[in-house]
């Protein structure tokens, strides 16, 4: 999985939008990348480039074709920027930590079934980290952070969606 993840990041900076867009956001990198998908064969990774000049984010999306979007205005945490993020430095590979989060929702969730995932892959507080969020049938959540070095979980937390709802 980390294979294909870093061949569509290459195919997006090979392209005329993407090296138009460096043209004029030169001090724009990558930091994250995102996917929302319930098949993972058919996941469409998002990939995010921060420009400090403008503190605005663009995101890359690698389909049949490469879209673009507009400048965003990134949310930040305690106003830092995000790090730079090289794929090169995973070393837990996207399916070693499905492998990790199984053996947590085997040992505590069991009657979890899910439904839809959502996958990024950032900094947090310092540490590169596989951010999984899985949604169940049941209509809970689980999110948990697992370390992209060495696999151990940095952050698990369980609730029901329904404590979102507003009235």
């Amino acid at each position: 999985m980390l294979k294909r993840l870093k061949e569509e990041k290459s195919k997006i900076e090979k392209t005329e939008k993407f090296l138009d867009f460096k043209k004029e956001h030169q001090k724009a990198y990558f930091y994250a990348a995102f996917t929302l998908y319930d098949d993972i064969k058919n996941a469409k990774w998002q990939f995010n480039y921060y420009d400090p000049k403008s503190n605005k984010t663009t995101y890359f999306e690698s389909d049949n074709e490469i879209k673009i979007s507009s400048e965003e205005k990134i949310f930040q945490k305690n106003n830092e920027e995000p790090k730079e993020l090289d794929l090169n430095n995973i070393k837990i590979d996207l399916d070693k930590a499905f492998s990790i989060l199984n053996e947590l929702k085997n040992e505590k969730y069991k009657d979890q079934h899910e439904n839809k995932f959502i996958i990024v892959v950032q900094y947090s507080d310092d540490k590169l980290v596989w951010n999984i969020t899985y949604l169940t049938e049941e209509l809970n959540f689980l999110n948990v952070k697992i370390d992209c070095i060495n696999g151990e979980i940095l952050d698990e937390k369980f609730d029901s969606v329904l404590r979102f709802k507003t009235n």
